[in-house]
């Protein structure tokens, strides 16, 4: 299986050396300023990492095969070139701490996932779907260890409804 591991991770490399050509941004009037990256935003097709990447999912093999040792020497070079392409996947907190296999298994089920290549701005690839039942990641969700506060973003709470004086117009 390390033969297999390194020519994957020569593979992974070469990729992040070879990045696609920007898609062409032919914006006839100049962009206020700060905000440059819009037409890339605005312009760039959506495609699958795996498409942009020219690795294939199947390409990798299960967690379940590889030693904790493979596993991070994978997950190392995938971060290499999720780097090279600008391609964000933050996990904070508890989640940081947890071992390559589960790195690993987390960005190869993202490797599907459809996203921009933006180079000036870069692309944020979301774990956490908003709850832990379609969550990827099952019962390490984040949804399910710092869930999101809502009561900040209600407004008046008070019923609205008609005055027990007024009478109603029907």
């Amino acid at each position: 299986m390390q033969q297999y591991v390194t020519q994957l991770i020569e593979d992974l490399r070469a990729a992040a050396d070879n990045l696609p050509t920007p898609y062409p941004y032919d914006i006839d009037h100049p962009m206020p300023e700060g905000k440059e990256w819009l037409p890339e935003l605005a312009l760039s097709p959506f495609r699958e990492v795996a498409e942009w990447t020219g690795i294939a999912t199947e390409n990798f093999p299960p967690v379940e095969r590889l030693t904790p040792e493979q596993a991070g020497q994978l997950v190392a070079a995938m971060e290499a070139l999720w780097k090279a392409y600008a391609f964000e996947f933050d996990i904070a907190g508890e989640m940081a701490e947890k071992e390559a296999a589960f790195r690993y298994r987390m960005m190869v089920h993202c490797w599907d996932d459809l996203v921009q290549y933006l180079p000036q701005s870069g692309f944020d690839i979301e774990l956490c779907a908003g709850n832990p039942v379609d969550c990827r990641m099952g019962p390490d969700c984040l949804c399910l260890h710092d869930p999101p506060e809502i009561e900040d973003d209600l407004d008046d709470t008070r019923e609205i409804g008609p005055d027990e004086n007024e009478e109603l117009p029907f």
